[in-house]
């Protein structure tokens, strides 16, 4: 039998100690940080991600997560936008030189994911990885099923 979650309720979001941790780091920038938080309970609450931690790079002055959809899967870094940023491509490859692999196998990250926050509370995540990779193995199975006349 699987052991039970337990859960602390916080009557105030602000109370959560994650907020206050989030807050601290960004202080100069509350949008960055409120959506940091958001990142970190979406992450925990909602999709139910194992190992979910913030990361503070003080040189860069930004946060961002990592986190596990399962316990099979690699750590991957999960950086929060509004639907309102862009990013360039300039910057994707900056993150992609700079911060270090989080599951330590490699350099730097072969996988990055934009987790973007709209202000109505839409949430969509965006998988970006450094160079072309193949689909993952169940996408190219569900996509047997889609053949135009049995052709794949």
């Amino acid at each position: 039998m699987a052991a039970k979650k337990s859960y602390t309720f916080y009557r105030r979001l602000e109370d959560h100690p994650k907020h206050a941790e989030c807050m601290r780091y960004s202080a100069q920038n509350r949008i960055h940080a409120a959506l940091v938080f958001q990142a970190y309970l979406d992450a925990t609450e909602v999709k139910n991600w194992m190992d979910v931690r913030i990361h503070h790079d003080t040189e860069r002055k930004f946060s961002y997560l990592s986190a596990k959809e399962s316990p099979a899967a690699q750590q991957e870094l999960i950086f929060p936008l509004t639907s309102r940023e862009t990013i360039s491509m300039q910057r994707i490859k900056e993150l992609f030189s700079t911060l270090p692999d989080p599951a330590g196998r490699a350099e730097h990250p072969a996988l990055l994911t934009f987790a973007i926050f709209d202000s109505d509370s839409t949430s969509v995540y965006y998988r970006v990885y450094n160079g072309i990779r193949p689909p993952p193995e169940k996408l190219i199975l569900a996509g047997k099923d889609d053949a135009v006349d049995g052709n794949e």
